[in-house]
Order: C-alpha cells, then structure tokens, then sequence
C-alpha cells in the first residue's frame, strides 16, 4: 500500500528474481480487486 487504494504490486519468479508490476487501485465495482494498467489480482 502506498496510499488509501492504491498498492506497489511487485512478484517473485521462481528463480528468485524481484518483478515489478506496477501500480494498482483497488476496484469500485469489486472491492476484492485491484487493477492495474494491464493486470489485475482478485482475492476471495
């Protein structure tokens, strides 16, 4: 979280390298997403 709604997203690949995804807000119309400019993670 770097703001109200908004988080960092970043990864881990299986050989251990940091990625960056990039910026993602949480979502008005499912507030169990957060969506980022060609992404998005759901959590249920």
């Amino acid at each position: 979280m770097v703001s109200p709604g908004v988080a960092e997203v970043r990864g881990l690949t299986r050989e251990g390298m940091n990625s960056r995804w990039g910026e993602a807000r949480r979502s008005k119309r499912d507030r169990a997403c957060w969506v980022g400019s060609d992404f998005s993670i759901c959590v249920y």
